[in-house]
């Protein structure tokens, strides 16, 4: 007997949840954010912006797919770091209330893990720099001078790490 159209639909549905499942069980599966617009969205989320950003050569020695220099400002009306928009539409912040961060992108988790191992065993102890791994990208926080907002940023990128 041959399955009815309703019946082999079904079948397919819960063959690929359960796919889907042992793939997020297994880490196959990528969570965290994905693009350069996914990881603004999770630093606008915890409170910040990202003021700049540009692309820069990926990190020595890694797989990394691009890699960009942001910087990153408090949106708090105390700090005032985040002090409109220029001329293209892009918010500004001031010199002396921003971190300046470098995240890179992998194809995938592997790699990122490689890639964040390899970066982390490069940083001096007392430096003042963190390496933050968080879906697709590893991001590098160094700006020791800085407590706020780079306190603020580690926070936020550990959050979106777990």
């Amino acid at each position: 007997m041959t399955p009815t159209a309703p019946t082999a639909r079904r079948r397919a549905i819960v063959v690929g949840a359960a796919l889907a499942s042992v793939l997020a069980l297994t880490g196959c599966g990528s969570s965290g954010p994905q693009s350069f617009s996914d990881l603004s969205a999770v630093i606008q989320d915890g409170g910040l912006v990202v003021c700049t950003s540009r692309p820069v050569p990926n990190p020595p020695g890694t797989p990394a797919q691009e890699t960009q220099a942001l910087e990153v400002g408090s949106t708090d009306a105390g700090e005032l770091s985040a002090e409109g928009q220029n001329g293209t539409g892009n918010l500004t912040c001031a010199p002396s209330a921003v971190t300046v961060a470098t995240a890179s992108r992998y194809a995938d988790q592997d790699a990122r893990d490689e890639a964040a191992r390899a970066l982390q065993a490069t940083v001096p102890p007392a430096s003042g720099t963190t390496v933050h791994s968080t879906g697709l990208f590893v991001v590098v926080v160094a700006d020791p001078n800085n407590d706020g907002p780079t306190d603020r940023l580690d926070e936020v990128l550990t959050k979106a790490a777990s």
